[in-house]
């Protein structure tokens, strides 16, 4: 019986963007930069939101095709919420520290959607959106 072999990676997706954060005031609707997810691999999610009072919800959306520089950040209706996927946090209301498992249906690219509920604080931002992913080999 053969041995798999595991391997570990982390894409910080702040980071891919060029930010430290991405601010969610009241009730805005942001988007991550897209990135790649690869097959075969099982996913983790580590977010984190600081606020004066957070109430944010985030949702992984995902599409066939990366998109340009012009396309980040912004609706574009060939990323969707996967029909049968639930939130990532429905409703992110501390500012602690977040891992999740998450199972992506087989579609090259995610992002994230991230939408101030109500009573969320015009100060929201997240400052921890990181994917790992172990590719089983």
């Amino acid at each position: 019986m053969g041995t798999k072999t595991n391997s570990v990676r982390t894409q910080d997706i702040l980071e891919m963007g060029g930010v430290t954060s991405i601010a969610v005031a009241s009730q805005a609707v942001v988007w991550s930069e897209s990135f790649g997810m690869p097959r075969n691999s099982t996913f983790g999610i580590e977010y984190k939101c600081t606020s004066t009072t957070p109430k944010v919800m985030i949702e992984m959306e995902q599409g066939s095709s990366q998109l340009s520089g012009a396309g980040e950040g912004k609706i574009d209706s060939s990323y969707v919420v996967p029909d049968d996927a639930g939130e990532i946090d429905d409703s992110l209301e501390d500012e602690l520290l977040h891992s999740i498992a998450y199972a992506p249906v087989a579609i090259a690219y995610g992002r994230f959607k991230i939408t101030g509920l109500s009573g969320n604080d015009a100060d929201s931002v997240i400052d921890t959106l990181k994917v790992s992913y172990v590719l089983n080999i």
